[in-house]
């Protein structure tokens, strides 16, 4: 597939290139000599793919590699179950919102002094959210905890979103949305996600996240990446 959009490159280049009507070897007939700079085409387009490929897989490596490093710091705290490899833990699958509550349900009786109790599914105000939801009793203990609001529906198996995530992590640190109406990013805003967009603000005020010029707010988060942001939030070994 690579070679459908590179082959034709390579081909216009030597087409017009010096070296294709430069005289050919008088000891080479007509025929060869085509041979030759189809194969010198072909040899090259091959190179060109198989650079843009190994490119490609040292950065998804690099990223992988730090995603699995906080996969395992989080697994040896008892945060998230212990996986055999970086496949088995699905660190490019977009993490669900049921999944994230759990997380910090035990982050946070991992590491506050306090700790918060399973919550009582009976008392759950969500429809989708019932005594019969695996993530019911993590869910129900965020909300009595203030880090989720209530509602009428959760959508426990929808992907988690950016703002979500970044409005679910300062809600456990405790901070207060932003009441400033400025930000440096122009695809935030109350219209874009609604009560986020403090939160948002609030993050990049306290340099948790950087200040490009777009958030993309209502991207997913993939297990990778929160199991990094997470870690992030680990105390050192030293303090522990």
């Amino acid at each position: 597939m690579c070679e459908l959009f590179i082959l034709p490159a390579f081909y216009r280049y030597f087409h017009k290139s010096p070296l294709y009507f430069k005289e050919k070897p008088h000891t080479l007939p007509g025929w060869l000599f085509s041979i030759h700079i189809i194969m010198r085409i072909r040899f090259l387009s091959l190179l060109a793919c198989f650079l843009l490929i190994w490119g490609s897989h040292v950065s998804t490596i690099s990223a992988a590699s730090e995603f699995f490093e906080s996969a395992e710091k989080l697994s040896e705290k008892n945060i998230i179950s212990r996986a055999s490899s970086a496949y088995a833990y699905r660190l490019d699958d977009p993490i669900t919102r049921g999944e994230m509550s759990k997380i910090l349900f035990g982050f946070i009786n991992t590491f506050r002094s306090e700790g918060i109790s399973f919550g009582d599914c009976s008392e759950s105000s969500f429809l989708d959210v019932d005594e019969d939801s695996v993530f019911c009793r993590y869910v129900v203990a965020l909300v009595d905890d203030g880090i989720i609001s209530k509602n009428s529906r959760f959508y426990p198996e929808r992907p988690l979103t950016r703002a979500e995530m970044t409005t679910l992590l300062l809600r456990w640190m405790q901070e207060q949305a932003s009441e400033s109406p400025e930000t440096v990013f122009s695809d935030i805003s109350e219209d874009i996600v609604g009560i986020h967009s403090g939160y948002i603000t609030r993050a990049r005020e306290l340099g948790i996240v950087q200040s490009w010029r777009y958030f993309r707010p209502l991207d997913p988060v993939t297990r990778g990446e929160a199991f990094t942001m997470i870690a992030r939030l680990l105390p050192d070994s030293s303090d522990s």
